[in-house]
């Protein structure tokens, strides 16, 4: 089923949130280093709702489309993008992917 769900991600296909919920629980693909905090620890920087906006980002959402789908404005969606990029050092979506995906 996972494999399925990782499958479909590579290509391309939007995943639903049902199928991020499947692979998120544990054992993401970034491996903490020593003394460096694992993929759980930066995603708990998250609040809620920037969980939620980094999982539509995820599966492929655009800004206008996450605004829509949560009642918020568009600039709320970039706002919430910027901070969870800021937050958990992350540089481009693929970034963020990884964070979500279990091997």
């Amino acid at each position: 089923m996972k494999n399925d769900i990782l499958t479909n991600l590579l290509n391309g296909e939007k995943l639903t949130l049902s199928e991020i919920n499947q692979i998120l629980p544990c054992n993401f693909i970034v491996s903490p280093k020593k003394n460096e905090s694992s993929s759980e620890d930066i995603i708990s920087k998250l609040t809620a709702r920037e969980k939620q906006i980094a999982i539509k980002i995820s599966e492929g959402f655009k800004n206008k489309e996450i605004a829509k789908s949560l009642g918020i404005k568009y600039e709320t969606v970039k706002t919430h993008r910027k901070n969870i990029f800021r937050k958990l050092h992350l540089k481009d979506i693929s970034q963020l992917i990884k964070l979500f995906i279990q091997e």
